[in-house]
């Protein structure tokens, strides 16, 4: 009988806030949040890291959470709970890595999410957001204390905020959502879609929760102002983004004070 191929044996590491799954040569497949009570469970059985549809999975053949065996199945169990778990599996409901990296199984980069749209997200959004870069980074992250998602567009070339009294120099723009995939994914796509296709986002049409948090820096008149490509109408429809040349950032992370109620 032909022996089944487990894949490659990893074994598990930890700092004060992440734990890492590592082959014998020291490269990380995998990480998540360090929690010492999940580190202990996570310790308990064999892990390997194996290409699945040509992706690299972390994952167990232990039967100790059920159903789950992928890194990012366990982790959501473990975070939500079996119900919950269970309850997503029944309504053809699939988890996705956020920032479409499979070797990231942090807690923010998982949400539940319903089959076809995390299907069209591989298919467009995860394609398309891709073509922004460097000029532009956009990121959305899952809060799991809230449930709210938040998404961040941020510009690496100058890029300004006019009103009718003063310009900004504007360094990102965040976004809150409530705890509907559907919703952001749809805001979200069509942000990128919209960049794309004419450098216009129209901030008035989307669906987020509150305001939007600009990260900005006073200018002394608009006349510094160099006329560029990109603008964004906020809710009253009198705010505008003009885009110049200076690269800033590779990544974007999460403004965790926006979730604090």
């Amino acid at each position: 009988m032909k022996k089944k191929n487990k894949g490659l044996p990893l074994t598990l590491s930890y700092d004060s806030n992440k734990i890492y799954f590592k082959d014998e040569k020291d490269n990380v497949w995998g990480i998540t949040d360090y929690q010492n009570k999940f580190y202990d469970e996570l310790l308990g059985v064999n892990w390997y890291v194996k290409l699945i549809e040509k992706k690299p999975y972390v994952y167990t053949g232990a039967k100790k959470w059920g159903k789950a065996k992928k890194l990012h199945q366990v982790i959501m169990q473990l975070w939500y709970g079996e119900v919950e778990f269970q309850d997503s599996l029944k309504d053809k409901i699939v988890i996705d890595h956020l920032d479409n990296n499979e070797k990231n199984n942090l807690i923010e980069n998982l949400a539940f999410a319903p089959k076809n749209h995390n299907t069209a997200k591989g298919l467009i959004y995860d394609k398309e957001s891709k073509k922004l870069k460097p000029d532009i980074l956009v990121h959305w992250y899952k809060d799991f204390a809230t449930r709210e998602y938040q998404f961040i567009v941020g510009f690496n070339n100058d890029s300004y905020l006019i009103d009718e009294k003063e310009s900004y120099l504007v360094d990102r723009i965040e976004l809150i959502y409530e705890d509907n995939y559907r919703i952001i994914y749809e805001d979200v796509s069509g942000i990128v879609g919209d960049l794309l296709e004419s450098g216009v986002v129209d901030l008035k049409r989307l669906r987020y929760k509150g305001t939007p948090h600009i990260v900005r820096t006073p200018l002394i008149n608009k006349e510094q102002l160099n006329e560029g490509q990109i603008f964004a109408y906020d809710q009253e429809g009198n705010l505008v983004l003009l885009k110049s040349d200076k690269v800033r950032r590779l990544s974007l992370g999460k403004n965790q004070d926006l979730h604090k109620k």
